[in-house]
């Protein structure tokens, strides 16, 4: 009897334990967990804010990198025109795990916040389009 009370003390204070040092501690994401993944993302971006919009494109980045969240290559920006003048940019990168996007620290997330402003709905599209695409081009 008095060791099944101790094994039953020690087990809940092993869960105990789990339970506030464990839980209440941010996890580190393990990049191993889920596999990388290539995303093309297309902006519309508002008349006369493109060089706001280009700006904050460069704090993605860096927030994006600083964090370890992506791979230095490959990474492309464009900027590019439609037929009624209207200006969007697409930014084609490899997140370093497919969760990331769903949960992104809070960095990325007041990133992506001040995106907002700058960016439009068009002709049926949101203001900002995220598809995962597969690279093609022969790795360097």
């Amino acid at each position: 009897m008095r060791t099944s009370l101790l094994i039953s003390t020690l087990i809940v204070l092993l869960f105990a334990g789990l339970a506030i040092f464990g839980a209440s501690r941010p996890r580190p994401q393990d990049p191993t967990l889920t596999k990388p993944e290539t995303v093309m993302a297309t902006f519309h971006v508002v008349a006369g804010k493109e060089a706001d919009f280009q700006q904050v494109l460069v704090r993605e980045w860096e927030t994006y990198t600083k964090e370890k969240l992506v791979f230095d290559q490959p990474h492309v920006v464009v900027r590019g025109k439609k037929a009624d003048g209207k200006t969007y940019f697409v930014d084609i990168f490899t997140w370093v795990s497919q969760s990331t996007p769903d949960h992104p620290p809070a960095s990325v997330a007041a990133v992506w916040q001040s995106m907002g402003p700058l960016v439009e709905s068009r002709n049926g599209h949101p203001s900002m389009e995220i598809t995962e695409v597969q690279l093609v081009a022969p790795k360097n």
